[in-house]
């Protein structure tokens, strides 16, 4: 590529001529030096010059006549298909003009042009405003023409003014301008545009207000750049197979095995994901480490080379990874069995009631704890996230089976532009059975300290049932994202390999499968405690009668070290880590506040903050 007059980056954008265009063509022309034939060039034929395209009896492809300007006249040239390179975009069969990019994206950028001229008219108008003149009583035609006159020849600089006969009038008539549906209909095909070429992640947090996280933006410019990547294989077949075998047969024949052109990956290399991933499969003995993952490692993480001095033996010894952790317990920290990154089935946790009915604690009761209801509270804990588990996974099967039959239409269509039309169903009725089970166990939650405190009932704040039904609401949202994410992206990976639909249809249907597993087990973990102590703090927050809290990880029989440390602890309710570390800290966690009445004397306050290295560790919801 080096040698030819045309550089490799001039040759690839005319190659990518095909997206506005729909296809792009070049020709090879070559030169013989020393006994070996180079490229001179890869020369574009640019696609408005292309008058007619040569077929074969079959479909094939013979050649193309190009009317272009040679010298000072315009004439037909003949070009064979063994010399041309050609990229089609979204070609159907022998029709190699292909489809351009634009297409669908024409309709709106035709009535956007619209739009903004019909503003600009509009703005003008409002702008200059109207002027009326009245006349008086007694104004009769000379005067009516004398008002006309007027009206038409006024105009405004430093000494602008009017004087009016007596009976006369003259003002400004203003307009309204509503220019804000226009606005948003401007933003609607802004985004329908974005979308037509899979780019809507440049609308997030951008004039059109579109939000989103950096999740939901990772994952719709990972669609995009997946795309590209087909784009960028298509362009390197071609040249493989069309350019590369043609030069090689040239100067070396009988060659088997070829070189081939390879795209290298787009986008950003999220190093810590890639460390962590090499690190688990160096671990599970997937992939053994040797000098060139040590290369590839310091390449991509910016290392100064590896000097060698010693044995590859004994370099080997050293990457050999350490001993497995035991199951059950946390590799961070051996003597603590739990993880708090790593949701728990409630079915799985150690219970404090035995077969027996007698409670199994891991400690002795402080006074404060005396009046919780242990077993309830636990039985509450496991039963709200075993009956949110099970309600949602129902209706998560029933979004599941309707966004298949829009996978399975657009793997067998073959239009993956399809998959974007793909709409998750039944978010309203997922949002209504997250907010019935937790604003049942709000209640429960406040009702709880009412009971244990001798409190008496206060209606339920309208505060906490507005938090019931933004969680409700949010929960159903972001679980609608990722399955729906989860779908498109899966299905365009499928289709790209080449599987079939009914392949595509199974690799969906597993992705949504083990994406329901892993969410429902958090998403409960996390919600089902959070719900029970948000009517707890609810509570102390609406009776003055209590003045202080202790924190309790009674009912947590694997305890983390944060929980460990604030274990016991007691603050009064103005203190601003009572809202800071109202449980749960991280994902399992089973602990409460238990409170004080205000009538107990000497209650000694022992609350510390944590160090924000146990936070930082263990604390992922409050940190």
């Amino acid at each position: 590529f080096d040698e030819m007059s045309i550089t490799w980056s001039e040759f690839l954008k005319h190659a990518l001529l095909m997206f506005p265009f729909g296809f792009s063509v070049s020709e090879k022309v070559y030169k013989y030096e020393a006994g070996y034939y180079f490229w001179k060039k890869l020369a574009p034929r640019l696609p408005k010059t292309v008058y007619k395209w040569y077929m074969d009896p079959s479909g094939g492809l013979q050649g193309i006549q190009q009317y272009v300007q040679i010298g000072k006249q315009f004439k037909y040239v003949d070009l064979p298909v063994e010399s041309l390179l050609v990229f089609s975009h979204d070609r159907e069969g022998s029709n190699y003009e292909g489809m351009s990019v634009l297409r669908p994206a024409y309709k709106h950028w035709y009535i956007k042009d619209k739009l903004y001229r019909i503003g600009a008219i509009g703005i003008e108008r409002s702008a200059v405003g109207t002027l009326v003149g009245t006349m008086g009583e007694a104004g009769g035609p000379n005067e009516r023409a004398a008002l006309e006159e007027l009206i038409k020849k006024l105009r405004v600089n430093e000494e602008a003014g009017v004087v009016l006969p007596a009976g006369w009038d003259l003002k400004d008539l203003a307009h309204d301008l509503k220019s804000r549906d226009i606005v948003e209909f401007i933003q609607h095909h802004d985004t329908k545009i974005a979308q037509s070429v899979l780019a809507q992640f440049l609308q997030l947090g951008g004039e059109s207000g579109g939000k989103g996280s950096w999740a939901l933006s990772a994952d719709q410019s990972d669609f995009f750049l997946m795309n590209l990547s087909c784009a960028a294989n298509h362009v390197a077949e071609i040249i493989n197979r069309h350019a590369a075998k043609q030069l090689l047969e040239y100067n070396f024949a009988g060659l088997k095995a070829l070189p081939q052109l390879k795209v290298s990956k787009l986008g950003s290399i999220d190093k810590q994901k890639m460390t962590e991933g090499i690190n688990n499969l160096v671990s599970g003995k997937i992939v053994l480490p040797d000098d060139e993952l040590e290369d590839f490692m310091r390449d991509l993480l910016g290392l100064p080379e590896a000097q060698r001095d010693d044995s590859p033996e004994e370099r080997q010894k050293r990457r050999q990874p350490p001993a497995p952790v035991p199951p059950g317990q946390n590799p961070q920290d051996p003597k603590n069995p739990q993880d708090p990154a790593k949701p728990v089935k409630a079915s799985e946790r150690p219970r404090i009631r035995l077969a027996g009915g007698e409670l199994a604690l891991r400690r002795k009761l402080t006074k404060h704890e005396a009046v919780l209801d242990l077993a309830e509270l636990e039985d509450r804990f496991v039963t709200g996230e075993e009956k949110l588990i099970a309600q949602l996974k129902a209706i998560w099967m029933d979004q599941r089976d309707e966004i298949l039959k829009g996978v399975s239409a657009a793997a067998e269509s073959g239009r993956l532009k399809d998959l974007m039309d793909i709409v998750v169903p039944l978010t309203g009725k997922y949002s209504s059975t997250v907010r019935s089970i937790v604003d049942d166990l709000a209640r429960f939650g406040k009702d709880a300290v009412e009971k244990e405190m001798e409190l008496k009932a206060a209606a339920f704040p309208s505060v906490l049932a507005q938090w019931v039904n933004v969680k409700g609401d949010s929960i159903a949202e972001l679980h609608a994202a990722k399955l729906r994410t989860s779908a498109i992206l899966t299905a365009l990976r499928s289709i790209s390999s080449g599987k079939s639909p009914k392949a595509v249809v199974f690799d969906v249907k597993q992705a949504i499968g083990d994406l329901a597993e892993r969410e429902l087990q958090a998403t409960a973990g996390v919600t089902v405690i959070e719900a029970v102590n948000m009517g707890r703090a609810a509570a102390a927050e609406q009776h003055s009668e209590l003045q202080a809290a202790q924190y309790s990880g009674i009912l947590d029989q694997k305890i983390c070290q944060l929980c460990e440390f604030l274990d016991g602890k007691v603050l009064t309710l103005d203190n601003p880590a009572f809202d800071r570390f109202t449980p749960p800290v991280h994902n399992n966690c089973r602990c409460v506040w238990v409170f004080i009445r205000q009538e107990e004397e000497n209650v000694l306050i022992t609350w510390e903050e944590p160090p924000s290295e146990l936070v930082g560790r263990f604390g992922n919801l409050v940190a």
